[in-house]
């Protein structure tokens, strides 16, 4: 703002024939390219840092994902071993029944 304002100022005396500081004018362009430089490297600066935080979160996120899936591999394992003892367990009681009704029919006879 100061440097719009000092051209504008400039533009002014110009406008009305007076003569035009060129030292304080080029004093005030490079002070505003100065300003430039700061700041794009400050922008620069964020940048980087954002995309550091963004590959932090692509990171974050593919651990996560192999999380989740060794997870699931775990629950199927887990859904499988109990369908696998409830089975056996039904065979059990099936057998454990067969035995009694064979039983009951010796018995019987």
């Amino acid at each position: 703002l100061e440097t719009i304002s000092a051209l504008q100022n400039e533009i002014e005396e110009l406008k009305s024939g007076g003569e035009v500081n060129m030292d304080a004018l080029r004093s005030v362009l490079e002070q505003e390219v100065d300003n430039l430089r700061v700041d794009t490297e400050s922008y620069k600066q964020m940048a980087e840092e954002l995309e550091q935080a963004s590959a932090n979160d692509k990171t974050n996120l593919e651990q996560a994902a192999v999380t989740i899936q060794t997870l699931e591999s775990e629950l199927e394992k887990a859904r499988e071993k109990k369908a696998n003892a409830d089975q056996r367990q039904e065979d059990s009681v099936k057998k454990d029944a067969e035995s009694s009704d064979a039983l009951r029919r010796e018995l019987e006879d």
